[in-house]
Order: structure tokens, then sequence, then C-alpha cells
């Protein structure tokens, strides 16, 4: 059977992760909620790591379609390259480092389909074990996407979608101009006049591994305010 939902989980050197990763993933495409829509498949976007993290996946998991990048392109390629090999009609991304539940997946399908949206959009619960700078970073460049882009998003930008495959399919294509397009999706879909809907959703501290993007990741912020500027052109 052709799949309803392909979910899209970029890996960047996420050995530790991918054992839980695919068995919560395939399970919760088991559940109820997603086997009465049609099922689902996992697809993991190998972006270039270098901790065998793409033969693990396939030693563990037959059932999990797999797509490799020779080296590290980002997000958004991933997305794209997961898109290539998607056969469902709709599209979840989710992080392989486990922060986002794979449980949640059916309640963002419910909410697009409770509110007849074009986009799905998690807004993420941090918990007590939140980083404090790293909270600090998120909230304050949501408040400044709002701002400069006149949305009003609690959380622009969550990487945890789920749409139509073509809605994702149109947002990407101008993200090969952007250093992190990711932080910007959620501005992409609403300046672009899709209908959206956000969902509360669990945030869990990272468990097993590191963030490419480091502890502090005053780098990845940098260049994401340097994105302004086309995203400035694009959205606006």
């Amino acid at each position: 059977m052709t799949p309803a939902l392909s979910v899209l989980a970029p890996c960047l050197n996420e050995a530790p992760n991918v054992p839980s990763l695919c068995e919560r993933v395939l399970s919760a495409l088991e559940s109820a909620a997603i086997m009465k829509r049609g099922g689902g498949e996992l697809i993991l976007i190998d972006d270039g790591s270098t901790d065998g993290t793409a033969n693990l996946a396939l030693t563990l998991e037959p059932r999990v379609n797999l797509a490799r990048h020779p080296e590290r392109r980002g997000i958004p390629a991933a997305w794209r390259t997961g898109l290539e090999f998607a056969r469902g009609t709709h599209v979840c991304t989710l992080d392989a480092d486990l922060q986002y539940r794979p449980e949640e997946i059916a309640n963002l399908w419910d909410a697009l389909d409770a509110a007849g949206a074009d986009f799905a959009q998690g807004v993420r619960q941090f918990d007590g074990g939140t980083d404090l700078v790293r909270l600090a970073l998120s909230r304050g460049l949501n408040r400044l996407l709002n701002t400069a882009f006149r949305t009003n998003a609690r959380d622009n930008k969550s990487g945890f979608l789920l749409c139509r495959r073509e809605v994702l399919a149109s947002l990407l294509e101008p993200a090969s101009r952007f250093r992190h397009w990711q932080c910007f999706v959620g501005v992409a879909a609403r300046t672009r006049g899709l209908a959206c809907v956000e969902v509360d959703v669990s945030f869990d501290r990272r468990s097993r591994g590191r963030s490419a993007f480091g502890s502090i990741p005053l780098k990845a912020t940098a260049e994401v305010l340097l994105d302004f500027a086309p995203a400035w052109r694009e959205y606006r």
C-alpha cells in the first residue's frame, strides 16, 4: 500500500538516537490515528554523518527508507531530498534527536484536519531542564521574526511540521539562498497566506549525542541574523 504520511527525519551524527528514533516513529505510524488515514513511512536523510548513522539505520530496521548526502548540506536540503523519496500525500518533519516526541505526530494531523488548515506547526513546551540560554535565544528570535515579518506565531522556528507534500515543496523553493532557512519556515508559511494551526507539543531535553550547533549556538544565531536580508527580500 502507498502510505498516506511520510515522516522526514534529517540525521547528522545521530547514531546514539537512531535505534529509539526508528522504534518510536514506526510505532507511532502504526497507531490507530495514523492507520485509519492510510498509514505512514519513515525516511531518514543522513546528512553527511561520520559516525555510521546510515549503516546503523539499515542494520536495525529494514522498513526504514534511507537517503544519503555525501557531505553536510543542512536541514532544508535534507527535507528536499526526503521529498524526492516520499510517497505520502502528507509529510511530517521531525528532528532525529528525539526532543520532539514521535507519539505526537497524530496530534498535528488531527489539528490540521480539524481546522481545515494548510500547515500544522508544533509549539515547543520547554521543560524545567531546558538550558536557559537556548530558551532565551529561541524566544528572542521568535519575537524578532514576528516583529520583522508582521506575524503572530508562538514558535516560528519549530521544526515539527505536518502538511501536504506540495505545500512543503513550495515553501522550500527559495531555501538555497539561506544559511538556516528552517528558522524561517513559520514566516514563509504565514506570509504566503497559508492557513496555519499551532499545536502545543512536548520538547524534551536531548538525552543522547550532541547537537550539531553546540551547547550554546552563538554562531548559528549570528548566521540566522544574516539570513534576515534574503528573508526580507523574499517575505516582505
